[in-house]
């Protein structure tokens, strides 16, 4: 939060327009329901006019909510945590930091100098409390209704956040075959209601993503896996793509084991389901991320946004492990520790180096901003610092807006006459 500056950074600059007509009085339910690149972030573009106008668009308050939101995902492990009946008084505590190093771990330093990543919190919140309801309802008409909503704000929000829908059909198979706790009805009804809200999600997808990245017909397929296991191993590694793809065959590979146990024993601690369907979300997320992104680069799948995601990946080996070390539960005790130990040292040494990138990070854009303020002009290697594309022709657009509406990144220019665009 020491690094966080008022000012816009990447896809917020292509927000200005739909920011100007809220101000200008002119702005329509189609206008918050367009599509940015593949994704349709309705409910974060709510949240976004909402601050705008309390605060004449302060990206600190953005920035503020971020870290909000994730002391609500802190929050929502420490509860399933502490319900995983493996975890006793002692381990309590190494539990609680290990959680708090991840949730806020240094290998999200975009999500915590970006406000616009507030979609991505969002989308994984209403997804996470979405699954544990799943794991743990009834389902009747209002818990129907209940976990209908909050996957609906979380695909509404993020794109990855469709897969809350085919997650939650898994959860509802699971308790069908191995519990008997829902009947053949719910399946139906609730692969009705998936097929509704993809359909809905998926209404023009192909024709109002022009001028985006995504290139259905450039996806290279070989490029899939190897993306998938980079994304997921990018929790522990993010430095370099090879290691992150071996991290990434670790953690499936221990995901695997995990789903033999869970099946063969007909696992039911809610607390332990809830976790490893949540994990089955963020390896779903993984491969509809791939699907967008692999073509573009490998490397991209390691971008600090995704960390946020795939943590909870990362999450669920370790309490299974802690899970599989606790008394008499496991055959496969050493392997666990042995495993845990690994996962932890790798964990630490990953933040360290991360936490040298956020600083670089975040001193970078602390010194484009004093230079903005201070020139009250953008030149180009400030622009390469905050994403900003200087050769685009509405950039003069959005910057006379910022300058029209007195907005807080203008009002902290020192020169009373403000040009709009470097000469």
């Amino acid at each position: 939060m020491f690094f966080a500056r008022n000012v816009p950074i990447g896809d917020q600059w292509d927000f200005i327009p739909t920011m100007e007509k809220m101000f200008n009085g002119t702005l329509t339910l189609q206008d918050v329901w367009k599509r940015h690149n593949e994704h349709n972030i309705f409910f974060p573009k709510i949240i976004f006019l909402i601050l705008a106008y309390l605060s004449d668009w302060n990206i600190k308050w953005e920035i503020c909510i971020n870290y909000l939101c994730t002391l609500v995902i802190f929050l929502f492990g420490l509860k399933i945590a502490k319900r995983f009946k493996a975890i006793n008084k002692v381990e309590n505590s190494a539990i609680i930091l290990l959680l708090s190093l991840v949730c806020f771990s240094f290998g999200q330093s975009e999500n915590w100098l970006w406000g616009w990543q507030i979609q991505i919190f969002l989308s994984l919140i209403t997804a996470i409390y979405g699954i544990e309801k799943a794991v743990r309802s009834e389902w009747k008409l209002l818990e129907y209704f209940i976990i209908t909503l909050l996957g609906s704000i979380s695909t509404f929000s993020f794109g990855c956040g469709i897969g809350f829908f085919y997650t939650v059909f898994l959860v509802l198979v699971y308790r069908w075959l191995f519990l008997s706790e829902v009947k053949t009805i719910d399946l139906i009804f609730w692969l009705i209601i998936t097929a509704i809200v993809s359909s809905f999600y998926m209404v023009d997808f192909f024709n109002n993503i022009e001028g985006t990245t995504f290139k259905m017909k450039s996806v290279n397929y070989s490029l899939l896996l190897p993306f998938i296991l980079s994304y997921l191993g990018s929790a522990l590694l993010k430095f370099d793509t090879i290691i992150s793809i071996v991290l990434g065959v670790f953690l499936v590979a221990n995901f695997i084991a995990i789903s033999i146990y869970i099946f063969k024993t007909k696992f039911k601690y809610k607390s332990g389901l809830t976790i490893y369907f949540i994990a089955l979300f963020v390896l779903i997320s993984a491969a509809i991320t791939a699907v967008g992104r692999a073509y573009i680069n490998i490397d991209f799948a390691r971008a600090g946004r995704y960390v946020t995601i795939s943590n909870f990946f990362l999450i669920c080996i370790i309490l299974f492990l802690q899970h599989f070390t606790s008394g008499e539960k496991s055959r496969n005790s050493t392997y666990s520790k042995v495993s845990l130990v690994v996962i932890y040292i790798l964990f630490i040494y990953g933040n360290i180096r991360e936490f040298v990138n956020t600083l670089n990070f975040g001193q970078n854009i602390g010194i484009a901003y004093e230079n903005i303020i201070s020139k009250c002009e953008i030149d180009e290697n400030d622009a390469k610092t905050i994403f900003y594309d200087i050769s685009k022709v509405d950039s003069k657009n959005k910057l006379e807006i910022i300058k029209e509406r007195k907005l807080t990144f203008y009002q902290d220019c020192s020169s009373p006459n403000i040009p709009v665009y470097p000469k």
